[in-house]
């Protein structure tokens, strides 16, 4: 989902635009800051009542750090620079390694995904990913799976606009992932599809490009060696909506050598891209969470930009009835919602209770549910975990009170983000009993971990001027966070 308010696209280049951008955005924070200061001493004032003053004044900072990035897109200076189809050296990384994937095999796109390639005139390409956790020895190749090892394959966020790379926010995620889900998991790969432009930009990548990417990095997994009911498929916010669309690929066009994942951990999927749900009522998630939520209204003129680019020639209409675009849009007809999710493999589906699009991941979950098993679902308030399953259900929802969108990318969100992830963890060993047949007993009792805090720094590196501003200041509410 996109992260940027109601500003102008324009064009700049060079040193004129970068000093625009610079003084632009210093100022705004310079007449905002006392204002939020003011607001966030008085509980009643803050986005939301049980936020303590850190967090409320972050969710400020990072809100305001939204008009950065629409500044960086607008002034052409965003995005880290940064093409998924270009080398990354290893030196540039800490702890990750990159390689390429060789294109999806164009014998395997059909369907309805092949009529929406030639309108798009996109096809597979060779594309980057990022090795997480064990990856071999610097500079040698990363060491083949294990029998029967279990893999996350992760698609990041960010309104396919954003990137892999391990210095981007949503790398937080496979981080954790890994610190709290090491009994399964000991590394995850995560796929830089390419990102989608429109004008005054070339237009580049629009969908189906990075379905075809995401494509190619499952199917380079299994030839690497995992089985597919070792993958999990993991995807926040956009991210999220790349992994079902993934599937239903999988699915509704069955290849012998490429079955569907084992299962799929969506986190604040943005599964309604055509925003049918936004405003529908006074009650509904758009409103009631407009101001303890860093997401912009899909009507601004930069969120219609980002759907512009990702759409290309496909238009809004389309894209409301097509269930790979928009699963939980309020457009799709009784027959297309008819067994819709048939097929799908069991699904961990994490959602904030502040955020805007909670109303669509809702809907996405009752779908679900339609065409799975029994839901096991909860509201989680700090601190507080679900209850172990001895079997695990298909669809296992789980909405954290006070959580921003896509929270698991804040190693600050604390301490939802270890108290979600230990759920996961204890979700995915709930998998490997499954998968296994054999009991799989949790390592720790769900009153242990409850006690786990963080003990460990959180590096942090900041590019741009504006986000090492935000960082400079995040860094006064939260010293755990350090920058590099």
């Amino acid at each position: 989902m996109t992260t940027t308010r109601s500003l102008p696209v324009y064009t700049f280049s060079g040193f004129a635009s970068k000093a625009f951008y610079v003084v632009t955005f210093v100022l705004l924070l310079c007449m905002k800051l006392p204002s939020w200061l003011l607001n966030d001493l008085v509980p009643s004032r803050r986005p939301r009542q049980t936020w303590d003053f850190r967090r409320s004044f972050f969710v400020r900072m990072f809100k305001h750090s939204a008009v950065s990035l629409a500044l960086e897109l607008g002034l052409g200076i965003g995005g880290n620079g940064r093409d998924p189809r270009a080398p990354v050296h290893e030196s540039d990384m800490k702890d990750a390694k990159h390689i390429f994937v060789e294109p999806f095999p164009l014998d395997y796109i059909k369907g309805e995904v092949k009529k929406y390639v030639e309108k798009a005139q996109v096809g597979p390409e060779k594309i980057g990913g990022y090795w997480f956790g064990k990856r071999g020895e610097k500079g040698g190749p990363v060491p083949p799976p294990e029998e029967n090892e279990m893999v996350v394959m992760h698609c990041h966020g960010g309104a396919y606009l954003g990137t892999a790379h391990p210095e981007d926010s949503t790398a937080w995620i496979s981080r954790g992932v890994l610190q709290h889900c090491n009994s399964i998991i000991t590394r995850t790969f995560s796929i830089d599809y390419r990102l989608c432009s429109a004008p005054p930009y070339p237009t580049e990548s629009p969908f189906p490009a990075a379905l075809l990417d995401a494509l190619a990095g499952y199917y380079y997994l299994l030839n690497f060696g995992f089985k597919a009911k070792n993958i999990i498929l993991m995807g926040d916010s956009a991210g999220g909506n790349l992994a079902l669309a993934l599937t239903r690929y999988l699915v509704e066009n069955p290849i012998a050598d490429i079955p569907p994942p084992g299962a799929l951990l969506l986190l604040s999927p943005w599964c309604d891209i055509t925003a049918s749900h936004e405003g529908l009522h006074p009650e509904s998630s758009s409103y009631k969470n407009n101001h303890s939520d860093y997401l912009c209204s899909p009507n601004a003129e930069l969120a219609q930009w980002t759907i512009k680019a990702f759409l290309g020639p496909m238009s809004m209409e389309e894209a409301r009835t097509n269930p790979y675009i928009s699963p939980s849009s309020l457009h799709l007809s009784e027959e297309r919602l008819n067994g819709l999710f048939k097929g799908f493999p069991r699904t961990y589906v994490l959602a904030g209770g502040a955020e805007r699009i909670l109303d669509e991941i809702r809907t996405l979950r009752d779908r679900l549910q339609k065409d799975l098993m029994p839901l096991s679902s909860g509201s989680h308030a700090k601190g507080e975990v679900a209850p172990y399953e001895e079997e695990i259900p298909w669809v296992t929802y789980d909405e954290v009170d006070d959580a921003l969108h896509d929270f698991l990318m804040f190693p600050w969100h604390q301490p939802e983000v270890d108290h979600t992830l230990q759920r996961i963890n204890i979700w995915m060993q709930g998998l490997a009993k499954v998968r296994d047949r054999t009991p799989v007993e949790p390592e720790e009792s769900f009153d242990e971990v409850q006690k786990h805090v963080p003990t460990t720094p959180l590096w942090v590196k900041y590019d741009g001027s504006g986000m090492w501003l935000i960082g400079k200041l995040a860094h006064i509410l939260y010293p755990e966070v350090i920058l590099v």
